[in-house]
């Protein structure tokens, strides 16, 4: 029988972050996560955040964050103004860096 591990250390592996970084199949649940909360909450960019947290990090995002990814989506969908599915593809894009944020990846 193999030794009993007491304590887990908290260490992300390279080969773990590279996989949530470039694997399609991240890309594909991140894209999924995105289609659910505007299903769920329509075009609001505001609530679209705030779901996002509650779904993925099980937390209300901080006054800071929020504030700050909203100046940035902002910023995200005038730069993609007349590209098809602009929103969707920002939104999709949040959604996966959320996924790779070092609060998804650990437990505390």
């Amino acid at each position: 029988m193999g030794p009993n591990c007491i304590q887990r250390t908290n260490t992300a592996v390279a080969p773990q972050a590279l996989f949530l970084l470039n694997d399609t199949k991240i890309r594909t649940l991140a894209d999924s996560l995105a289609q659910r909360i505007r299903n769920a909450v329509g075009d609001s960019l505001a609530e679209q955040v705030k779901t996002l947290y509650w779904l993925a990090l099980s937390r209300p995002p901080s006054v800071d964050e929020e504030r700050m990814i909203l100046e940035e989506l902002g910023r995200a969908y005038e730069a993609r103004l007349g590209q098809p599915d602009e929103t969707e593809h920002v939104l999709a894009r949040l959604c996966h860096t959320i996924i790779n944020s070092s609060a998804f990846m650990y437990v505390e």
